[in-house]
C-alpha cells in the first residue's frame, strides 16, 4: 500500500489514460446490444431446433424478415383505395426498402383478401417481406415512414425485428434514466453521510471509471470472444457497481476519518485502513465476484448476461485498491 501511494499520481495518470484509450476505441455497447443482446431459448429445447431447421432450409441464410404494415382509417376502403394502392406500389417497387415480397390485398385471391381487411374494413393488413442483409429493421421503418408521409395515410407497423428493435432501444433510454438517477441519488446519500462538499465525489469518481472501463472489456469481450450480453447487462453493471462501490467506499472513507481522529497522520491512517476495512472489502468483492462468475454457467441468455458484472467487479476492486487511497 505504501508503494500505490507514493506511485498515485503515476497510478492516476494510468487510469485516465486507459480508461480514455478503451472509450475511444472499444466497440459501441448500444449497437453490440441490437446486433447480439436478443435473449434467446437455450439450445436443446423445441422451438430452438425449430430455428436451426429453417435456418438450414433457407437458401438466403433466413436474412429475410417479415414485418406487416396495418392501416387504418374510417371506411379505409373504398375511400382511400388510390392512396392504398400507391402506398402498397411504393412498398413493392422502391429498391432503397429492399422488399423481397408483400402481399398485396388487391392482387390476392378472395379467400385471402377476407384474411387482410377487416368486416368493417377500416383496417387493412399489408405483410411484408425485407432483406435483413441489406437494411434493419429500425431503417426499414423509417424509410417507410419517409416514403409514405405524402399520401396522408394512418398507419402502424408491427412485427417481431421490429418489437426487437423497440426493446432494444427502450432499454438503452432506460439505462441512461437509471444511470443519472443512480448517480443523483448516491451523491445525496453521500452528501448526507459525509457532510462534505469534497469526500462524496471519491467513491462517485472511483466507480464511475470503474464502471467506463469495464463497459469497454466487456464491448471488447462480446466482440471477440461472443461474450454473454444482453438488453439488461448494463443495468445490471450500473446497479450492482454503483451499489456495492459505494458501500465499500463509505466503509473505507469512514474508517478512514475514525483513524483521524485517533491522531494518526493521513498516511499511516490510510495503511490502517487497509489493514483493516480494507481486507473486509476485499473478501467481500471476491465473494460477489466469485457469484456473478458463477452465474455465466446458467443456460438462460438473461442469467448469463450478468456474467458482466463478474468484470466490473473485478475493475473496481482494483480501483478500491488504487484511486481511493489517492
Amino acid at each position: 500500500m505504501r508503494t500505490i501511494i507514493k506511485a498515485r499520481w503515476i497510478i492516476a495518470a494510468l487510469w485516465i489514460a486507459m480508461a480514455a484509450v478503451l472509450f475511444i476505441t472499444a466497440p459501441d455497447m448500444g449497437q453490440l446490444t441490437k446486433e447480439k443482446g436478443q435473449i434467446a431459448v437455450p439450445e436443446g429445447y423445441p422451438s430452438s431446433y425449430a430455428n436451426k431447421l429453417l435456418e438450414q432450409m433457407s437458401k438466403d441464410g433466413d436474412t429475410d424478415k417479415s414485418v406487416v404494415v396495418v392501416f387504418q382509417d374510417k371506411q379505409l376502403l373504398p375511400n382511400r383505395e388510390a392512396a392504398l394502392k400507391k402506398a402498397i406500389t411504393i412498398l413493392e417497387k422502391d429498391s432503397s426498402l429492399h422488399v423481397s415480397d408483400i402481399t398485396s390485398y388487391f392482387d390476392a385471391e378472395e379467400d385471402i383478401q377476407k384474411q387482410l381487411l377487416s368486416k368493417d374494413r377500416t383496417t387493412l393488413l399489408v405483410p411484408v417481406t425485407f432483406d435483413a442483409n441489406k437494411i434493419s429493421a429500425a431503417d426499414f421503418k423509417a424509410k417507410v415512414n419517409e416514403k409514405l408521409k405524402p399520401l396522408k395515410l394512418d398507419y402502424e407497423m408491427t412485427g417481431q425485428p421490429l418489437i426487437d428493435d423497440d426493446v432494444i432501444t427502450s432499454s438503452q433510454e432506460g439505462l441512461k434514466k437509471t444511470e443519472y438517477i443512480t448517480v443523483g441519488f448516491i451523491l445525496i446519500v453521500l452528501i448526507l453521510v459525509f457532510r462534505s462538499a469534497v469526500a462524496p465525489f471519491v467513491p462517485l469518481l472511483a466507480v464511475a471509471l470503474s464502471y467506463l472501463v469495464s463497459q469497454s472489456v466487456v464491448a471488447y469481450l462480446v466482440e471477440y470472444a461472443d461474450f454473454p450480453l444482453s438488453t439488461f447487462t448494463q443495468i445490471f453493471m450500473v446497479a450492482i457497481m454503483f451499489g456495492i462501490g459505494t458501500d465499500y467506499c463509505i466503509l473505507l472513507l469512514s474508517r478512514f476519518k475514525e483513524e483521524l481522529a485517533h491522531g494518526k497522520d493521513k498516511i499511516e491512517a490510510i495503511l490502517t485502513t487497509y489493514k483493516t476495512a480494507g481486507k473486509t472489502v476485499l473478501f467481500s468483492g471476491f465473494a460477489v465476484l466469485i457469484g456473478f462468475t458463477c452465474i455465466g454457467f446458467a443456460e438462460f441468455q438473461l442469467y448469463k448476461s450478468a456474467v458482466a458484472v463478474a468484470v466490473g467487479v473485478a475493475v473496481l476492486i482494483l480501483a478500491l485498491l488504487t484511486i481511493v487511497p489517492f
